[in-house]
């Protein structure tokens, strides 16, 4: 999968960044009882999406849901700037250079973990051009 469309589902997270922080916030972990009655130990902390801390529409002041998600396998269909097909031998060389780590200078390869777009809930805002959300989960 390259692209995750689920309007007003929820993302998919890519690793433990600030933008995992945001929308999976940390909860109060609650106690529970071992086997004595005296003993207890902490619950373990689940993390669940919360929609709550993202910004609302500029536009209309709605809800912005999470629309889609670009995600990271997606750099694997992008082409080079050459924008040409590739043999099996020149493939096997460009791998080769990156391995070696060789025109470092280059763009090349995946800076980014996954894409996060959220868009406006209400339908007014949908039916004009309005700048939609993004959070970038990066790389680390």
């Amino acid at each position: 999968m390259r692209f995750r469309y689920d309007l007003a589902g929820a993302p998919l997270p890519y690793g433990s960044d600030k933008v995992f922080d945001l929308l999976w916030p940390r909860r109060a972990a609650g106690v529970i009882a071992v086997t004595q009655a005296a003993v207890t130990a902490p619950a373990p902390a689940k993390r669940e999406y919360d929609a709550s801390a993202v910004p609302r529409c500029e536009g209309c002041g709605g809800a912005r849901v999470f629309e889609c998600q670009l995600m990271p396998n997606l750099i694997g269909t992008m082409r080079t700037k050459d924008d040409r097909k590739l043999s099996d031998e020149e493939r096997r060389e460009q791998i080769a250079r990156a391995l070696r780590r060789e025109n470092l200078n280059e763009k090349t390869g995946m800076e980014w973990g996954t894409a996060i777009i959220f868009s406006c809930n209400n339908d007014e805002c949908r039916e004009s051009w309005r700048e939609e959300l993004v959070y970038t989960e990066w790389e680390t």
